[in-house]
């Protein structure tokens, strides 16, 4: 069952979208309903501009991201409790030939390395990996577990959390058992 919703996530994208409304455009041409048609193509042609670019998606991410302050290590470098660092899983290729550091994608190994440079400062951090596997394989958790032990990482200050397959039950996950 995971698996066929798991395809049929990637069969609701844009682009077929963009191609239902094109066959309703020909359609709507096709019977004379020309200023319904040509609304519809103006809007096709508008989302196609702004999925097909990065400039919407770059303008969404830094209105968030001006929003919150960087992560100070300086506010908690100093504090004697313990600090959970959550990696969230965000692709990887599962090919046994390669090193774990070389089947995790690049915003993967981006929030790794950030995660790593964190735990480093703060002493009494544990570092926790998520994310499940859509098609049963290895988690991307386990993944990127063993590409921190690969970069250093003491494996006893590492954990992971493999059920999770959205950012939401991420995060659902982490709070309930951290």
């Amino acid at each position: 069952m995971s698996t066929i919703l798991y395809a049929l996530k990637g069969l609701v994208n844009v682009l077929s979208l963009l191609m239902v409304l094109s066959a309703s455009i020909w359609l709507l041409y096709r019977y004379k309903k020309n200023t319904v048609a040509t609304i519809l193509a103006a809007i096709v042609v508008v989302v196609l501009l702004l999925s097909s670019t990065n400039y919407l998606p770059r303008y969404l991410a830094i209105q968030l991201e001006n929003k919150y302050l960087p992560f100070d290590t300086l506010v908690v470098k100093f504090q004697h409790e313990k600090f959970y660092i959550h990696v969230l899983g965000s692709g990887n290729n599962y090919d046994p030939r390669l090193p774990a550091n070389s089947q995790l994608g690049l915003a993967a190994i981006g929030r790794l390395t950030e995660a790593i440079r964190i735990h480093r400062i703060l002493k009494n951090s544990i570092i926790v990996c998520s994310a499940n596997s859509m098609l049963g394989l290895e988690t991307q958790a386990s993944v990127t577990k063993r590409a921190a032990i690969l970069l250093g990482v003491d494996s006893n200050r590492i954990e992971k959390i493999d059920t999770p397959s959205t950012t939401k039950e991420e995060a659902e996950a982490m709070h309930m058992r951290y």
